[in-house]
């Protein structure tokens, strides 16, 4: 398997999914709390490689209570 862009998906309702792809995992990080408030359930979920590791890396993040972006799971698939 070689690296691929990173993807972020989020849910905008219980039945619509949207996934965007970027360049770089900074350019997707930069849209994290955009795509956030914009979810249905709060949450997005993002699907990237990770430099010098072969396989998926996925994230789910999230807004805390005190506003600040938090990854709530993480790991290899």
């Amino acid at each position: 398997m070689s690296n691929f862009k990173p993807q972020l998906s989020y849910s905008v309702s219980l039945f619509v999914n949207v996934t965007k792809r970027y360049n770089t995992y900074d350019d997707l990080e930069k849209d994290i709390r955009k795509y956030i408030t914009e979810s249905y359930d709060g949450k997005v979920y993002i699907n990237r490689s990770r430099r010098g590791e072969w396989g998926e890396w996925f994230e789910y993040w999230f807004i805390r209570y005190d506003g600040k972006l938090k990854i709530e799971k993480q790991g290899w698939m």
